[in-house]
C-alpha cells in the first residue's frame, strides 16, 4: 500500500476505512478529500498485493 504525500491531517479512522472501503470493492484507489479547510486537502491511497 502507498499513500501520496498531500495531507497529514486526516484522521486515521479515515484513512482505515478508506483501505477496507478499497479491500472489499476490489478496488485498487482511492482519494481522501477535504473541502473544509481554505485550501484543499487531499490524499490518495494506492491498495496493491506488491
Amino acid at each position: 500500500m502507498r499513500t501520496t504525500v498531500g495531507a497529514e491531517n486526516f484522521p486515521p479512522r479515515l484513512f482505515y476505512m478508506m483501505i477496507n472501503y478499497l479491500a472489499v470493492s476490489g478496488m485498487e484507489v482511492g482519494l481522501l478529500i477535504n473541502f473544509r479547510k481554505p485550501k484543499l486537502q487531499y490524499k490518495r491511497i494506492i491498495l496493491s498485493e506488491r
